[in-house]
């Protein structure tokens, strides 16, 4: 890490952890309630259970104290009563929010956020909650966790070189920004490929035993809970990749086959990775009226912005950096395009 990240991880650190006290707590009410605060996590498991390892998240308990944190200074709220909220001058409106459809009840989300009384939206992806697969970056966790980050990077730059899919990368974190470049059609034949060269279980059976996406039951009993389902996506591809007719396949079909299998009026869509659509393509998603809004990430929009080009923050690597710390002081730098 360079000395000027260290300082700056160590500005955030300072003033999220500062955002609930006086006089800090006063600049911060007027923040939030000016913005339209969206969180989302992806995985949540109780300590000990080996999905954590092989997926990521968080623990039930730091999550539980993220929630408390979050209650002192603002109120829960489901995601669509979030965004057509006015602006606040006390307690703003929060939601919470989920990405890659894990299995939150089975993994102990689901009674941290009864012990809070939240509504949360789950943001499910059509090949992971129909159990089709691991959706590919998944798998690419699972294989280094279980093979070691030296043999996932042997393969993947292996299967880059033979199918000339990009550049050799160096550590297990570049293979997001790696896959940037992939066309579309090259996602689940190269996972697939790296799979099996590094001697992985066959897929259903990996499947099988760990369970780690919410089912059709698992939804549908998320939903009696009082818990919304939205979309992410068929396969959890780059937004920017896709043309008129993948577009279609990878978010409005499925999309429109979800709603109507657990008859929802209304679906939300998180962008896989926030990545969105370029502008022309977004206003023509929007008009289709499949869904309700469409969701970014890595910042907090104004109240008043379209429900269709609002964004969010990530949460899993610590609430108070980089919900409270970062934003804030991205706004007290001015690179926030609305200040304090």
């Amino acid at each position: 890490m360079t000395l000027k990240a260290a300082l700056r991880d160590g500005a955030q650190d300072l003033i999220g952890a500062g955002a609930g006290l006086w006089p800090l707590s006063i600049l911060t009410r007027r923040y939030f309630g000016r913005r339209i605060p969206i969180i989302f996590y992806h995985a949540v498991w109780r300590s000990g259970d080996p999905r954590l390892k092989l997926f990521g998240g968080v623990e039930t308990g730091s999550f539980e104290r993220d929630l408390a944190r979050l209650a002192r200074m603002f109120d829960f709220a489901p995601l669509d009563e979030v965004l057509s909220a006015p602006a606040a001058r006390g307690k703003s409106k929060v939601a919470i929010t989920f990405d890659d459809g894990f299995d939150l009840i089975a993994g102990g989300a689901i009674d941290v956020l009864r012990g809070f009384g939240v509504r949360a939206t789950v943001f499910v992806n059509d090949d992971s909650w129909r159990y089709k697969r691991l959706l590919w970056q998944h798998a690419f966790g699972v294989i280094s966790a279980m093979r070691g980050e030296a043999s996932f990077l042997r393969a993947f730059n292996e299967i880059q070189r033979q199918q000339r899919l990009g550049a050799r990368i160096e550590a297990f974190a570049q293979f997001i920004d790696a896959t940037k470049a992939w066309p579309v059609g090259a996602f689940e034949t190269a996972a697939d490929e790296i799979w099996a060269s590094c001697e992985m279980p066959p897929m259903a059976e990996f499947l099988s035993q760990h369970r780690p996406y919410l089912d059709h039951a698992g939804l549908a009993h998320w939903r009696r809970l009082g818990h919304d389902v939205g979309f992410h996506g068929k396969s959890h591809l780059w937004s920017k990749a896709l043309g008129v007719a993948e577009i279609v396949e990878q978010y409005e079909a499925p999309a429109r086959a979800l709603k109507d299998l657990f008859g929802l009026d209304r679906i939300a869509f998180a962008y896989p990775f926030g990545d969105r659509l370029p502008p022309e393509q977004e206003r023509a998603l929007a008009a289709t009226g499949v869904f309700s809004c469409l969701l970014g990430t890595d910042r907090l929009s104004r109240r008043g912005e379209s429900p269709f080009a609002v964004d969010r923050v990530e949460a899993d690597f610590g609430l108070v950096r980089h919900f409270f710390g970062r934003m804030l002081l991205r706004s007290l730098r001015r690179q926030d395009a609305t200040p304090v």
